[in-house]
């Protein structure tokens, strides 16, 4: 089980440029913006217990639930940095 810790404050409904995917934007705690599957609502956090880090809310996601879209998408290959 791969868990992605996100600021709750940063997850954003939007769509992928290549395939027109529903995806849920969210910044890690590292920083780095992930583009999950499926919309906000559909997402589904492994705790329910609130958690705080650096004063902002986190959510734990198990990425083998809410996967993310840089593993489904069929142009995902498009966008990866050499």
């Amino acid at each position: 089980m791969a868990i992605l810790k996100i600021y709750n404050d940063t997850i954003n409904a939007g769509r992928c440029r290549s395939c027109e995917a529903p995806i849920t934007w969210g910044a890690a705690t590292n920083g780095k913006k992930h583009p999950l599957n499926g919309s906000p609502k559909d997402l589904t956090p492994i705790r329910s217990e609130t958690e705080m880090e650096s004063g902002r809310v986190v959510l734990y996601i198990d990425t083998t639930i809410n996967g993310t879209h840089f593993e489904t998408c069929p142009q995902s290959r498009d966008w990866r940095k050499r």
